[in-house]
């Protein structure tokens, strides 16, 4: 506070001020009159401008700005478009897992212990001992198997199962050192105990030898024998060598094999994409081939041409010889040196 001269305001005599007041009462050495003093205020002006004054108006809240609509749409799309993505990554999933279990299959599964009746007989008298003790290396070590029914010498006796069989054999498919084992007829063999035996490479059969309908539990096929080189079965249709022998590149022998235009006892008549022809050329290292083929066949020898490698060849033509069939295709088999027809 700025300290000035100050009067009485009764006999206009100097006021003593005591140094460092600033506020209070003071006495008139004058006049003995006391006056209160107080610092001195500046004047504040404060100029407030009013836009509009609504009196005795109800208050009303201003209009909301609305946002541009193309914001709107940018916003909606930021929201929903990783839902749609995560929409689309899950349905390429599920459809990629749904559609894998309707084209990939199941790995097959292989008879690994004979289950047929006459099948373990055979086995346990092979090794001498049950079926229950015996291991895949028992079953592997067989590479030549050949099963056929054969009636008894008399017409009395019984029909028999002869199984014959040896541990080797030799650059043809023969067996080396070959042993036979008579067993008592049953109405057929069930197939699927043969995949059992692992090693084999010649396998010959005759008689009511097949994969039964009524078993499930394993594949219909012998794909699971690797080492096969020689395969003679003489209720086989030329359309089901594919289905059920492995790898038709290695196969050197194929015996029993019937052409006719009933293609298959296992596919349908109506599958248009069986072409036997197609499939006789897979078997591209095949050297020796006995056949019987029905002179109504319509596909007749084409399947010859896809077979350079035959080096010995047996046609059975079955017939009343009312239809000439055409030969033309031996012309192909330029590596035959031995050749029958029948």
């Amino acid at each position: 506070m700025k300290l000035t001269k100050i009067v009485c305001p009764n006999c206009n005599g100097t006021l003593d001020i005591p140094e460092g007041m600033k506020e209070g009462f003071v006495t008139c050495k004058f006049c003995n009159t006391k006056i209160y003093l107080e610092p001195h205020k500046p004047d504040i002006t404060q100029n407030i401008h009013i836009d509009k004054v609504n009196y005795n108006t109800p208050y009303t809240a201003p209009p909301k700005k609305e946002a541009p609509k193309y914001l709107l749409g940018i916003l909606l799309a930021v929201l929903f478009l990783p839902s749609i993505i995560i929409f689309l990554s899950l349905s390429r999933i599920f459809y990629k897992s749904s559609g894998s279990s309707t084209f990939i299959a199941a790995s097959p599964s292989y008879c690994t212990k004979p289950e047929d009746s006459t099948v373990i007989r055979f086995v346990e008298q092979v090794f001498a001992k049950p079926v229950s003790e015996l291991t895949p290396e028992d079953y592997g070590s067989i590479q030549y198997l050949d099963i056929r029914k054969k009636s008894g010498k008399s017409d009395n006796a019984a029909e028999q199962w002869v199984f014959s069989y040896a541990e080797s054999v030799d650059e043809a498919g023969e067996a080396l050192e070959k042993k036979t084992i008579f067993l008592p007829s049953t109405d057929s063999i069930d197939e699927s105990s043969l995949q059992a035996f692992t090693g084999l490479v010649s396998l010959n059969l005759d008689g009511n030898i097949s994969f039964s309908y009524d078993n499930t539990s394993y594949s219909q096929d012998l794909k699971n024998l690797g080492n096969l080189k020689y395969y003679s079965d003489q209720n086989i249709y030329a359309a089901d060598l594919q289905r059920i022998l492995p790898h038709p590149e290695e196969i050197l022998g194929l015996s029993g094999v019937r052409f006719s235009n009933v293609l298959s006892l296992y596919f349908s008549q109506e599958n248009s994409e069986i072409n036997v022809e197609k499939i006789m050329s897979e078997f591209t290292s095949l050297e020796s081939l006995d056949v019987r083929v029905e002179e109504t066949y319509e596909g007749g020898l084409l399947f010859l041409r896809n077979l350079p490698a035959i080096k010995s060849l047996t046609l059975n033509i079955i017939g009343n010889d009312a239809v000439v069939l055409d030969l033309s295709p031996l012309s192909s088999l330029s590596s035959c040196t031995d050749l029958s027809i029948t």
